[in-house]
């Protein structure tokens, strides 16, 4: 076997700027085609959705230990006021009590809300859905055949 029957590279290859993309060489797969959903161009990965995801989580903790927070500190007062029992607590169990009662009403105030969020995001994805289908049907791009539907013949 001779040097140029070798499998290693030549000197002579010229190799990419590192900061320019090389192309995959031939028999390997690009791992983000292989993958679903990696793509970073995905409309639910824009940086405009998780921005807008991440105003909702924060206004929605806020308003939710605001709404515990009305609940815990009226209660806390009627209860030192009629319960002997909880005047004998000490400082950790009375602060215990208004942070379960605010964290338990935050977290159930943000999950409803982004729960809103999401149905609010399919809904705008099945409008574009739509749209995009009715683009392509009148442009005659699209036929359904690309879904299996063949129309009968009669």
């Amino acid at each position: 076997m001779t040097s140029s029957d070798s499998d290693t590279p030549s000197s002579s290859v010229e190799h990419a700027h590192p900061t320019q993309a090389t192309p995959a060489p031939p028999g390997i797969v690009d791992v983000k085609a292989s993958r679903p959903f990696t793509s970073s161009k995905a409309t639910y990965q824009s940086d405009s959705r998780i921005n807008n995801l991440s105003k909702v989580i924060i206004r929605a903790t806020l308003v939710g230990a605001l709404y515990g927070a009305l609940v815990s500190i009226p209660t806390e007062l009627l209860l030192r006021w009629k319960s002997p029992f909880y005047r004998s607590f000490g400082t950790r169990i009375r602060v215990y009590y208004h942070t379960i009662i605010i964290a338990y009403a935050a977290s159930f105030t943000t999950e409803n809300s982004v729960l809103k969020f999401e149905d609010q995001m399919r809904l705008e994805e099945a409008k574009k859905r739509e749209e995009l289908i009715e683009w392509s049907v009148a442009n005659g791009l699209y036929t359904g055949e690309e879904e299996g539907y063949t129309p009968s013949k009669r």
